[in-house]
């Protein structure tokens, strides 16, 4: 590589990164002009008097659009002498500001459709894990509704990399349930599975079930479930767990008295119906109402 100074106009910017930190671009145009550009962008000469930017986007929008410079020192690499330059310039950008999910998994997906790459190859290649690869791959491929969603922060990338696999309406379905104030993590995930067998069984058209019908269903069969569970006797264990404490500190409570006598026993040890261990612990205050 050489040094060289080029014209900005020049430089072609092939970067996937579209959202810049303006505050963070004014504040190191600032640096840039009290103290000089200390690190040179790198870009490789195509040959046609114009040059595809390496690495260095940041000082050149910094130098170019704030400062207004109409020149810039750079390192000038010939062709192929950078021997991988987008796997270059995406390394370059992750040793910098950060990049988003969103991001990543647009020039992952450049790189599997362009060149063939599985999610393995393009881990090794930038030295990540498949799976940290499989994620961005999979939102990439979202809804732009879900991805606006993922981008402003209203889910996380677990959550759209697993909307990925639904059509555009069954995303929006899930987008809405998952916005409920009222949903337990439990729940989303059965929808999400429901939907998605739901999408297997129905190819076209409309849908076996509407999120209201699903969430009084779920609300409903949860009822139920925690209705049944207060009707089952606790032994030693249980009220030890239900209490934080040891199992044998409740052996010593029941050897002392100081638990209500046993509502009856299975295969010879005491039990208790979890009402009568309730009221006894808001009396005694170890729990609160």
């Amino acid at each position: 590589m050489i040094h060289a100074t080029i014209p900005t106009a020049a430089i072609v910017e092939d970067n996937y990164r579209q959202d810049f930190d303006q505050d963070a671009l004014r504040q190191l145009a600032a640096t840039i002009g009290r103290d000089g550009l200390l690190q040179l962008p790198i870009v490789e000469d195509s040959g046609d008097g114009t040059y595809l930017l390496c690495d260095g986007n940041r000082r050149l929008i910094a130098c170019r659009d704030i400062l207004g410079w109409h020149e810039i020192p750079a390192m000038v690499a010939q062709p192929g002498e950078i021997e991988d330059r987008e796997t270059a310039q995406y390394i370059a950008n992750a040793q910098g500001v950060a990049t988003s999910p969103l991001e990543d998994g647009d020039r992952f997906l450049q790189w599997q459709t362009r060149r063939g790459w599985d999610a393995a190859t393009i881990a090794e290649r930038i030295g990540k894990t498949v799976p940290y690869v499989e994620r961005r791959l999979a939102v990439a491929q979202c809804s732009e509704q879900t991805r606006e969603a993922l981008r402003c922060g209203l889910i996380s990338l677990t959550l759209a990399a697993e909307l990925s696999h639904l059509d555009q309406n069954r995303q929006r379905l899930a987008l809405g349930y998952a916005m409920r104030d009222d949903v337990r993590q439990s729940d989303l995930v059965a929808y999400l599975a429901k939907l998605a067998q739901d999408q297997g069984e129905e190819a076209q058209g409309g849908f076996s079930f509407t999120i209201e019908e699903w969430h009084a269903e779920t609300v409903a069969q949860r009822e139920r479930e925690e209705a049944n569970a207060s009707l089952l006797p606790m032994g030693r264990a249980e009220i030890a767990d239900y209490l934080g404490v040891k199992v044998p500190t409740v052996s010593q409570w029941a050897q002392r008295g100081i638990l209500p006598a046993p509502d009856g026993r299975i295969s010879g040890n005491p039990v208790w119906l979890p009402a009568t261990i309730h009221a006894w612990a808001l009396e005694s205050g170890r729990v609160t109402a």
